[in-house]
């Protein structure tokens, strides 16, 4: 007696043979055989092994999306050049069947898409096919919506099939490259050799060495539109989003009026004072207000206040901020400068990949006893200069502006 019955649906695999059990047919038994059997002790092979002469073939996942994508290009009544040969599922892929392939010079490989859950064993089987084939795999993206072959031919047609294997198999990058003939253009400044704009800025420090004077005199110089600070030129002015979980209030509205903020400015400096920004938990709310506000500058005061993660863990401090810190400047353009504490050895506070994380970095100490409302500012990182590069700063009142001013003994130079 055959291992099969009439009425069983027979599928021709390169090494055995697939069987569907006949769905009408009542078994006396009250166990019923598998609805899907192989031949008894072997591993599926490749379906429709016969097309595996041709030049192209298309291997897609599944027996019945095997028979629907070959009924589509053989009912066109031309010679078909491109084959179709089936995989029983995504984990049933081995070495040994790449040897089956070796006559065929293309080959486009459609898996389901799955749910995100399945989405890693596609991936996985994607990899381990694209391993064993080489280049000539190339792997055919189903539109997002559509789960297999069945399901494309429902919503497009076949040429819409054969477009999107003619991008798969152009060999063009499935980004936009660079182009590298263009002129680079010149460093973006905020103030001049010290904050980029679109650039993330850390300011680390001990407490009350003066990171939040320095912050504050960039702020109202960029609200108020003045041309220089710290002896070095303000490139851009306009908005401020500032961003306070640090300073007393008091402290705060004193302070900026001693630097000089007045009416001109106020419209211009969006001042949040603990207003309970978390950038771990809801970076989206944030990163609305400053889309939102359209700001030149942004600082964040400090890093300790504004998450709830292990400073020390390198994977959280990274994740806060490249995704988190970083896009608010690639995404707005805007400068942005955030202030953190020091630790015992004068290195920033917690995991290295806070200051990997960065595009510049500026390390705040104090000046000396001897030298009271002074402190020394060295750059330590920088993507556009030479590190080394340093300047004091001295907080001071100016008697003929009747205000505190931040003074440089000099520009920023390189260290050389």
């Amino acid at each position: 007696m055959p291992w099969y019955e009439p009425g069983d649906v027979i599928l021709p695999y390169s090494n055995g043979e697939k069987v569907r059990r006949n769905p009408l047919k009542t078994y006396e038994s009250d166990k019923e055989p598998p609805r899907f059997s192989f031949t008894k002790g072997v591993k599926p092979g490749l379906f429709n092994i016969a097309d595996a002469e041709k030049p192209v073939a298309f291997l897609v996942e599944g027996e019945t999306d095997t028979m629907r994508l070959w009924q589509e290009l053989n009912n066109e009544g031309s010679a078909n050049p491109a084959g179709v040969i089936g995989l029983s599922g995504i984990n049933t892929w081995t070495k040994d069947l790449a040897d089956q392939l070796a006559a065929v010079a293309s080959v486009f490989v459609v898996l389901d898409n799955d749910d995100y859950m399945i989405q890693p064993q596609i991936d996985e089987a994607w990899r381990e096919i694209r391993a064993d084939l080489g280049s000539k795999a190339k792997r055919l993206r189903l539109p997002d919506g559509v789960k297999d072959i069945c399901e494309f031919f429902d919503v497009y047609d076949l040429e819409t099939l054969r477009l999107i294997a003619k991008k798969a198999g152009s060999g063009k990058s499935r980004y936009t490259p660079l182009d590298l003939r263009q002129e680079p253009p010149p460093p973006n400044w905020l103030v001049e050799d010290l904050v980029s704009m679109g650039d993330v800025t850390l300011t680390v420090g001990p407490p009350g060495v003066g990171k939040s004077w320095l912050t504050q005199g960039i702020a109202v110089a960029v609200a108020q539109g003045w041309s220089t600070i710290l002896s070095a030129e303000v490139g851009h002015h306009g908005r401020v989003l500032y961003v306070d979980q640090e300073n007393p209030l008091d402290v705060v509205l004193h302070r900026l009026k001693q630097l000089g903020l007045d009416d001109e400015g106020y419209s211009n400096l969006r001042y949040l004072w603990n207003c309970g920004v978390r950038l771990d938990r809801d970076p989206v709310k944030f990163m609305d207000e400053a889309i939102d506000f359209e700001p030149t500058l942004i600082v964040l005061d400090s890093l300790t206040r504004l998450h709830t993660q292990d400073e020390n863990n390198a994977g959280a401090m990274a994740a806060l901020i490249n995704d988190s810190i970083q896009p608010l400047a690639r995404t707005t353009g805007a400068a942005v400068m955030l202030i953190h504490h020091d630790n015992k050895a004068g290195q920033p506070r917690g995991s290295i990949d806070i200051m990997a994380s960065v595009d510049a970095a500026l390390q705040a100490s104090t000046a000396g006893e001897a030298n009271p409302g002074t402190f020394h500012l060295k750059q330590i990182k920088s993507r556009r200069r030479l590190n080394g590069s340093s300047l004091d700063i001295t907080i001071t009142d100016d008697e003929l502006t009747d205000r505190v001013v931040l003074r440089a003994d000099q520009p920023l130079n390189p260290p050389f």
